[in-house]
């Protein structure tokens, strides 16, 4: 798409190309949750915030953040869960390191070992882990 834009990068296939990859593909799926909790946004909260003398920064601050966190948080999660299942775009995007998802895969195909099994069972934990932090931050809305 950049080429056909005129824009040529010349990147070497590693980690960052990975990063920037996952990070354009799960942009749009972290924006669905964030654009629509900030569409409920009350403007009358950021009224009252300016005309108790609030500064723009405060107002963000101590208004608007504390009402997109959960969104934020639930957009972060939802991007990283679709980062770490798209394998295919991380073979394209790879160059010489493994990614974790990729090391997985790549010794899933020859053998299912106890060292798999433990790393799939704590990445399930980790991600359970999260899940149950982000509802302990995020309260009840």
């Amino acid at each position: 798409m950049l080429c056909a834009a005129g824009l040529k990068l010349e990147l070497e296939l590693s980690l960052l190309t990975v990063i920037l990859g996952h990070g354009v593909f799960g942009l749009p799926v972290a924006f669905g949750p964030i654009l629509t909790r900030l569409s409920q946004f009350p403007r009358s909260l950021e009224e009252a915030a300016y005309d108790l003398g609030a500064k723009p920064s405060e107002v963000f601050r101590d208004v608007l953040f504390p009402y997109l966190r959960s969104a934020l948080i639930a957009g972060a999660l939802l991007a990283f869960t679709l980062s770490f299942d798209e394998v295919v775009v991380t073979i394209f995007l790879t160059g010489r390191e493994n990614t974790l998802p990729m090391e997985i895969w790549s010794r899933l195909r020859i053998d299912i070992t106890p060292e798999i099994a433990a790393v799939a069972t704590l990445v399930l934990l980790g991600s359970g882990g999260v899940v149950l932090l982000s509802q302990q931050l995020g309260g009840t809305e």
